[in-house]
C-alpha cells in the first residue's frame, strides 16, 4: 500500500511538472510571436509624446518609478496592446525626464550669476549697437539635456565673430511669456528650442578663436548679398536666420500664406537633396555600365540636404528636415516597399526620440500636418490618371494640391496665426514653383562654386531677382487676410468635415446628425456676447494694461511698457488681445505720464 501511495505522488508531480512545462512553452512562444508592428511602436512613442502639450507639472522621480514598472510588467504580457501601452508609459517617462532635465539645468541658473567659458553659436545685432549672443550651457553629465541662453551685451568690441571663446560673468534669467489671450507663448517656444535663459553679460575676457569652415565659408559669400534688395529674405534661405527680414515684409508673408517658403524647412532639405540626386544622375551618364547602381545618386542626395543644413547652423527645423531624409534614404536603399504615411509616421516617431521636446514645436506640427494633408488628399480626392502624368495638366495639378492644402490646413492657420487668407493657394500656386526650381537650385549653385569668384556677384544677383519674381504679387492678395478668434477655429474644422462627409456619404446615413452638429455651430457662432460690460486686466509684468470691453468695442486704459529695441506691450500683448477677440479701439485712457503706463502710445 504505501508502495502504491508513493507510485501515484510520483506521477501527480510528473503531470504537474508537464503542465507547468506546456504552460511556459505556451507563454514563451506568445511572447516572442506576439509582435508589434513598426507602425504601432511608431504611433506609441508620438502619442507618448502628446501629453508635454497639456502636463502642467512634470513628474517626480517616485511616479517615474511607479510608470517604468507599471511598463515593465505590461511588457511582458503576451497581447499586443498591452504591449503598445507599455511602450506608451515609457515614452510618456522619457519625455517627461528630458523636459524635467532642461528645466532642473535652467532652475539651476535663473537669477543667479555665474561665470563660464563658451563658445558664441550666434549672435544678432541690435539697432542701438548692442548685441545679444547665443551661448551653450555647459552639460554636466551625458546624459543632461542641451540648454541655451540669448544674452545681451552692452557695448561688445567690434570684432565679434561666430566661434571665439570666451569667459562671461553672466547675471541669467528664465524666459517668461505673458499669459495672455492671443499673444505668442514664448516660453513655450524657449523651451521648444532649448533656450530656456536669458541674462546679460557683467563682464567678458577673450580667450582665443576657433572659427569653423561654415563660418569662414559665409564671411566669403556674405559679401555678395550685402547689397541685395531681399538681403534678409537671402540670408533666412542660407543661414535659416529670419531675424534680418524687414517686419513689414515678415508680416507680408505671413499673411498672403508663403511665410513658409522662406525659412530652411523640409521644402528645402528635399530640394537641395533632389538636386543632388539629379546631379549624380548626370553624373553616371559618365560612369561605365557597371558603375550605375541606385544607391550613389542616394549618397549625393543624402550629403546636399545634410550640407545645406550644416550649413543653416544645423537648426531644429533643418535637423528634423534631415533625420526625415535620412528615413528616406534608408528606405530607399534597399529598395523596400513602404507607404507614404508610413515614411512620415517613421520619421515623425525617430524626431520625437532624438527631440521629445520637438513636440512643443509650431513648426514640427506644421512640417508633418502639411505632409498627413498631401497623403490625406490625394487618397479621398485623387486626380483621375489622365491628369497625373501628361505635361499639360501641370497647372490644374498644382491647383488641386494647395487648394486640398488650404482646406485641411485651415485650422492650424487659424490657430498659429489667428487670422487666415483664403487666396493665399493663389499666391503659393505662382511663389512655390519660383522659389522650388529657380531660387533654391540657384542657391545650391552659389554654395558649391563659392570658390569662383568672378562667378559669385551674377549668381546671388539672380537669387535677389528670383525672390522678386516670386513675391511681387503677395501685396495683392494682403487685403484678403482675415484676422479670426475663438469662434471661428470650430468653423476651420468644416472643410474638413465637408470632405469627409461627402466622401463617407454620411449627409445620407447620418443625416439627422449632422444637421444637429450644424446648428450647434451656428448658434455658437451668431450668439450675442454673455456679458454686457467686460474689464479685462492684461498680464504685462511691470506696468498698466485694461481692456474695457462692451459689445465688440474696447476702451484702453494704460499701455504698458515700451523698450529701446523697439519692442512694446502694445505689439505684443495689446493688439493681439484685440484681434483675438474681435475689438474695436474707440478710446484710449493714459492714467499719467510714467514709461510702463505710456510705452505703448508710439507703435
Amino acid at each position: 500500500m504505501i508502495v502504491l501511495n508513493r507510485m501515484i505522488n510520483f506521477f501527480e508531480l510528473g503531470a504537474v511538472s508537464i503542465k507547468r512545462r506546456c504552460f511556459h512553452s505556451t507563454y514563451f512562444q506568445k511572447l516572442y510571436f506576439t509582435k508589434l508592428t513598426l507602425d504601432k511602436i511608431a504611433l506609441a512613442i508620438i502619442l507618448g509624446s502628446l501629453p508635454l502639450l497639456v502636463q502642467h507639472t512634470l513628474f517626480s522621480q517616485t511616479i517615474y518609478s511607479i510608470i517604468i514598472l507599471v511598463a515593465l510588467f505590461l511588457l511582458f504580457i503576451p497581447f499586443c496592446s498591452f504591449r503598445f501601452l507599455a511602450i506608451f508609459l515609457f515614452f510618456w517617462v522619457y519625455s517627461n525626464m528630458t523636459a524635467s532635465s532642461l528645466m532642473t539645468r535652467t532652475e539651476q541658473f535663473a537669477d543667479n550669476m555665474a561665470t563660464l567659458e563658451t563658445k558664441i553659436i550666434d549672435y544678432r545685432q541690435l539697432t542701438d549697437g548692442h548685441i545679444i549672443i547665443k551661448i551653450p550651457i555647459t552639460k554636466r553629465t551625458l546624459f543632461s539635456s542641451s540648454a541655451y541662453a540669448n544674452v545681451y551685451w552692452r557695448n561688445p568690441p567690434k570684432n565679434i565673430i561666430v566661434g571665439q571663446y570666451w569667459r562671461f560673468k553672466i547675471q541669467f534669467r528664465a524666459v517668461h511669456s505673458y499669459l495672455n489671450e492671443g499673444g505668442f507663448d514664448s516660453q513655450k517656444y524657449a523651451v521648444s528650442m532649448k533656450e530656456t535663459l536669458t541674462g546679460k553679460v557683467m563682464t567678458a575676457t577673450f580667450i582665443r578663436d576657433d572659427i569653423s569652415l561654415r563660418t569662414q565659408l559665409i564671411q566669403t559669400i556674405s559679401a555678395y548679398w550685402q547689397t541685395a534688395k531681399n538681403k534678409g529674405e537671402i540670408i533666412a534661405l542660407v543661414l535659416g536666420d529670419k531675424r534680418y527680414i524687414e517686419p513689414d515684409k515678415k508680416d507680408l508673408y505671413m499673411k498672403t500664406g508663403v511665410a513658409h517658403l522662406i525659412v530652411i524647412s523640409g521644402l528645402h532639405i528635399g530640394l537641395a537633396a533632389f538636386s543632388g540626386w539629379v546631379l549624380a544622375r548626370g553624373i553616371q551618364f559618365l560612369f561605365p555600365i557597371k558603375w550605375i547602381n541606385p544607391q550613389f545618386p542616394l549618397v549625393i542626395a543624402w550629403l546636399c540636404g545634410v550640407f545645406y543644413a550644416a550649413l543653416s547652423g544645423w537648426g531644429i527645423p533643418a535637423t528634423r528636415a534631415v533625420i526625415g531624409l535620412t528615413v528616406w534614404v534608408i528606405l530607399h536603399w534597399g529598395s523596400r516597399l513602404f507607404l507614404p504615411w508610413q515614411w512620415a509616421l517613421w520619421s515623425a516617431a525617430l524626431i520625437l526620440i532624438v527631440d521629445p521636446l520637438s513636440i512643443l514645436s509650431a513648426s514640427f506640427w506644421l512640417s508633418f500636418s502639411a505632409v498627413f494633408a498631401i497623403i490625406f488628399w490625394y487618397w479621398m480626392y485623387p486626380l483621375k490618371t489622365k491628369y497625373n502624368h501628361q505635361k499639360r495638366w501641370f497647372i490644374l495639378r498644382l491647383i488641386h494640391l494647395q487648394f486640398g492644402l488650404l482646406i485641411i490646413l485651415l485650422p492650424f492657420q487659424l490657430y498659429l496665426f489667428n487670422g487666415a487668407n483664403f487666396f493665399s493657394f493663389i499666391v503659393n500656386l505662382w511663389a512655390v514653383p519660383v522659389i522650388s526650381f529657380v531660387t533654391v537650385p540657384l542657391i545650391m549653385f552659389g554654395l558649391l562654386t563659392f570658390f569662383l569668384s568672378f562667378l559669385q556677384p551674377l549668381i546671388w544677383h539672380w537669387i535677389d531677382l528670383s525672390i522678386n519674381l516670386a513675391f511681387w504679387c503677395t501685396p495683392l492678395f494682403l487685403p484678403f487676410w482675415q484676422e479670426s478668434g475663438a469662434i471661428p477655429l470650430l468653423l476651420g474644422f468644416l472643410g474638413i468635415g465637408i470632405i469627409l462627409i461627402i466622401k463617407m456619404s454620411w449627409w445620407y446615413h447620418h443625416f439627422i446628425c449632422i444637421v444637429a452638429i450644424g446648428t450647434l455651430l451656428y448658434c455658437e457662432f451668431v450668439t450675442s456676447s454673455r456679458y454686457q460690460w467686460r474689464m479685462s486686466m492684461l498680464d504685462v509684468g511691470h506696468g498698466l494694461a485694461i481692456i474695457i470691453e462692451k459689445e465688440g468695442e474696447a476702451i484702453i486704459y494704460d499701455t504698458g511698457m515700451r523698450w529701446k529695441s523697439g519692442g512694446s506691450i502694445a505689439k505684443s500683448v495689446i493688439i493681439p488681445y484685440l484681434r483675438n477677440h474681435r475689438l474695436k479701439p474707440v478710446a484710449l485712457i493714459i492714467s499719467h505720464d510714467h514709461l510702463d503706463h505710456t510705452g505703448g502710445l508710439k507703435i
